[in-house]
């Protein structure tokens, strides 16, 4: 009988410090998670109010905006942008590469469509006369201009 004491103490005690160890892990999880959201809503509480404070500085030069009387105003006042006017393909005679920039907005309008990147500026135009014509500017030059190609005109029939 007393060959069994002494497994029986050794589990025991293995069963206890196991059990003190998980008590003690949860104790220091609780601990660290409770000074974590302490640490968290500081942290938030100094980011609102310094966001505040630009909020501040910047509404005095941020326009008013005038309140909406109704919804009914307000919906028309969103009406969709009146569309560019085409230009006619003539409007591009003289524009060659090396033309300003500023020149063919001067003879063409505005484009339908532009897009800018670090190097260059792509310039795309829909004419009146139903083509479309691409400009590459560089560096405030016109470098490339691509017209639409000029539609073959269909030969007489041959007399039999």
């Amino acid at each position: 009988m007393r060959l069994w004491i002494v497994p029986c103490a050794l589990v025991l005690l293995a069963a206890c410090a196991s059990a003190q160890a998980m008590v003690e892990y949860g104790a220091i999880a609780a601990a660290t998670s409770t000074s974590g959201a302490g640490a968290g809503k500081s942290t938030a509480s100094a980011l609102s109010k310094a966001l505040g404070r630009i909020d501040g500085t910047l509404s005095p030069a941020r326009p008013e905006a005038p309140a909406a009387k109704s919804s009914a105003a307000a919906s028309r006042s969103y009406l969709p942008a009146k569309p560019l006017p085409k230009p006619p393909l003539s409007a591009f005679d003289g524009i060659d590469a090396g033309a300003l920039r500023a020149d063919l907005i001067a003879k063409a309008g505005k484009p339908a469509f532009s897009i800018t990147t670090s190097d260059e500026e792509i310039l795309r135009y829909t004419t009146s006369d139903g083509g479309e014509v691409r400009v590459r500017v560089v560096d405030g030059k016109i470098a490339q201009i691509d017209r639409p190609k000029a539609a073959p005109t269909p030969e007489p029939p041959a007399a039999k």
